[in-house]
């Protein structure tokens, strides 16, 4: 969760934004909703690899306004454990072999048709989506999960959407237009 609130501003901008408090305000706000989309374009390029399955982690960013500002933040129940990974734990086999599933079904069923033996095939190809799915049990039982820093990663660019959004308040302010 990250605050976009007038605190956040330049101390050198800060003085215009007292001169109009509900000026600055709004513009925290939108550099939050810029902020936000950062987020999940970020979601879609973190590393090691994408932390997009379903894609419930990415569509979860949410702004939310409070008085001096706005909150960005992911409700996703794994957010946590994407942004800063997790210590070694068994996680639940049918989860994984479900994602494993999802990912690798349509990658080893079309070499398989593409043979014709379709029956004798289909066994091992299940075979090999369990022996998959153990091994990413045993990887994560052994070494946890690598964290993404999806939030903390982008934090300089939310920075300078609030210098940005700032810029132009003390711009409007010169010419007048405020």
């Amino acid at each position: 969760m990250i605050r976009i609130t007038i605190d956040a501003a330049p101390q050198e901008l800060r003085s215009y934004i007292k001169r109009i408090p509900q000026v600055g305000i709004k513009a925290m706000r939108r550099a939050a909703r810029r902020s936000e989309s950062l987020m999940v374009q970020r979601t879609d390029t973190a590393m090691p690899f994408p932390a997009v399955d379903r894609g419930i982690y990415r569509e979860a960013w949410t702004v939310e306004n409070i008085p001096d500002g706005a909150i960005l933040f992911n409700p996703a129940p794994h957010a946590a454990a994407v942004e800063f990974g997790s210590r070694p734990f068994t996680p639940p086999y049918s989860v994984i072999l479900e994602w494993v599933i999802r990912k690798f079904k349509n990658r080893i069923t079309v070499a398989d048709k593409a043979s014709g033996r379709r029956r004798g095939r289909a066994a091992r190809v299940d075979r090999q989506l369990v022996a998959i799915a153990w091994g990413v049990v045993n990887k994560i039982r052994r070494y946890g999960i690598k964290p993404r820093h999806v939030m903390t990663g982008g934090q300089r660019q939310m920075e300078a959407y609030v210098q940005d959004e700032m810029m132009a308040i003390k711009k409007d302010i010169e010419e007048g237009k405020i």
